[in-house]
């Protein structure tokens, strides 16, 4: 009962009943799940008086019973979370937080896939309505996670078909990119190359954490081999330079696979020539490996050379060269790992 109590103790108790409700959803333990459900219902109507209260209670259900063993108790959590998240008379904060409980609990993707297309729903429910999707393995809004990252780095379809020209400020926008990694964790090969375009643009550089993240996802089994080419074909595209360097670095982070699919380049033919452009070397590829052997300095990268370097031709004796360079710019990171290689290194004519 509230009657009488001033605005401010109003707001003390609600700011205490929010830090109670995530503590709880923290502590796990689900004895608190009665009390809680009790204010979820209480805040589930069209002007609900804490909707943030509302929305820690629906978060701290979704987390206090995902590792719990499946069951009555665990299914009418689900139904609740379910049926409150897909009520659009319901205020968005409130939903948000039955998504995020759902997310935990891996469960909900079919009321969640039709707020992930809806594109006149609020960027927040859009973003939690993702985790869900993806967190519960599902694949069902795939198509629509696709065309939101590619509308975002591409730009907007036009009536002709064509995509209308697009600012780069949009490309780090946050839900493109939340599409994109989803995507990605659900092993859609289809986002190979936005996760190249975060490795490998300027745009990115200063985003260290989006690029990482990017790289990571890049490795998983599912998606190694077609990330590996794929930057591999960013290195050798002659009209992305500016993302050579970048993609050389990542191909590094790759450890043995990454490292020895960049040294293959060197012995690629050299591209071909537009028409009226002057030819380029034939040893194009191999001074563009040699260029850029120094942007592979990750452990993993150093590592791989070591053992890429038995591999490597006799006769390529200035990869050779380039190799033994690199690993001896490197030796303090190498440590007693790369003492083999040198002691064979001296034997070389």
């Amino acid at each position: 009962d509230e009657e009488g109590i001033s605005a401010e103790e109003k707001a003390q108790r609600s700011a205490r009943r929010l830090a109670c409700a995530r503590l709880l959803g923290t502590l796990g333990d689900s004895r608190a799940s009665a009390e809680l459900a009790v204010i979820l219902e209480a805040q589930s109507v069209e002007n609900p008086s804490y909707p943030w209260l509302g929305a820690a209670c629906a978060n701290a259900l979704g987390r206090l019973w995902s590792e719990k063993a499946a069951g009555a108790d665990r299914d009418q959590i689900v139904a609740s979370l379910k049926l409150h998240a897909g009520d659009a008379k319901l205020d968005k904060r409130l939903r948000w937080g039955c998504l995020h409980g759902l997310a935990a609990l891996k469960q909900g993707a079919d009321v969640a896939a039709p707020i992930v297309a809806d594109e006149e729903a609020p960027t927040l429910l859009r973003s939690s309505a993702i985790e869900v999707v993806v967190s519960a393995g599902s694949t069902a809004s795939s198509d629509v996670m696709l065309k939101l990252w590619e509308t975002q780095r591409l730009g907007v379809i036009g009536e002709d078909g064509e995509r209308l020209p697009n600012e780069v400020k949009n490309y780090t926008k946050p839900l493109g990119l939340q599409a994109l990694f989803g995507l990605a964790t659900l092993g859609d090969k289809r986002s190979v190359s936005g996760l190249v375009d975060v490795t490998t643009l300027n745009e990115f550089r200063m985003l260290e954490t989006l690029r990482s993240e990017a790289a990571r996802l890049m490795q998983q089994d599912s998606l190694k081999s077609a990330s590996i080419a794929a930057l591999v074909d960013t290195f050798k595209d002659v009209e992305k330079q500016v993302q050579r360097t970048n993609a050389a670095m990542t191909l590094g982070e790759f450890g043995a696979d990454g490292v020895t699919a960049f040294l293959d380049i060197a012995d690629d033919e050299a591209p071909k020539a537009k028409e009226g452009q002057p030819e380029y070397a034939a040893d194009y590829y191999a001074t563009q490996v040699d260029s850029n052997l120094g942007q592979l300095r990750s452990p993993e990268a150093l590592e791989a050379f070591v053992q890429a370097y038995a591999g490597v031709p006799s006769e390529s004796k200035k990869l050779r060269e380039k190799i033994i360079e690199q690993l001896l710019n490197n030796r303090n990171s190498l440590k007693d790992k790369s003492l083999e290689i040198f002691r064979t290194a001296a034997n070389d004519e």
